[in-house]
């Protein structure tokens, strides 16, 4: 997956590059400021933009990028749960997901970063999904889990709580 980073600070540019480049994502292009981040999205399109939240203009940064390309964002800030009303106002915005930025130093920093690089693996299955989604025209990728029997979604059996013998049931009407 192409990645495009959005950050003042080198440093904090320097620790998303490195902890992306554990996994198999790389990184397209990093910048720090609106109009680079618009233009470098026309020119050079990402599957998902890092927007740093900590930065003073993060929120309006993931409105236009939301707003004006087709990349998805994922905000990163340095604390969650402390930056809890800038992700909200982020994901109000369009951002898919928020997560806590790399650790700059730390003494086993591969265990460190595992939480950042889970989080970009399952943002990448979710991003996935929803393009084989828009390719099979908007149906799910596979039938629903509680039917996958005979009618193609399938039914599920069910026992009334007597234990009295089993029935079925269809997933939906129709199926």
């Amino acid at each position: 997956m192409k990645i495009g980073i959005v950050a003042h600070s080198s440093a904090t540019i320097d620790a998303l590059h490195r902890a992306a480049s554990l996994s198999e994502h790389q990184i397209a292009w990093s910048c720090g400021d609106v109009a680079s981040v618009i233009e470098l999205c026309g020119k050079d399109v990402v599957e998902l933009v890092l927007v740093d939240l900590s930065m003073n203009d993060g929120v309006e940064v993931t409105r236009q990028v939301v707003a004006q390309t087709p990349c998805t964002v994922l905000a990163v800030t340095t604390d969650v749960g402390e930056d809890i009303a800038r992700v909200f106002q982020a994901m109000g915005h369009g951002a898919i997901d928020a997560v806590d930025a790399p650790p700059r130093d730390a003494s086993n920093w591969q265990l460190a970063v595992a939480p950042f690089v889970a989080k970009l693996n399952a943002v990448a299955r979710r991003i996935a999904r929803q393009r084989r989604r828009e390719a099979d025209g908007g149906k799910p990728a596979q039938p629903h889990r509680e039917c996958r029997r005979s009618c193609g979604h399938a039914r599920r059996a069910t026992r009334a709580r007597s234990g009295a013998r089993a029935r079925t049931r269809r997933c939906r009407p129709g199926c």
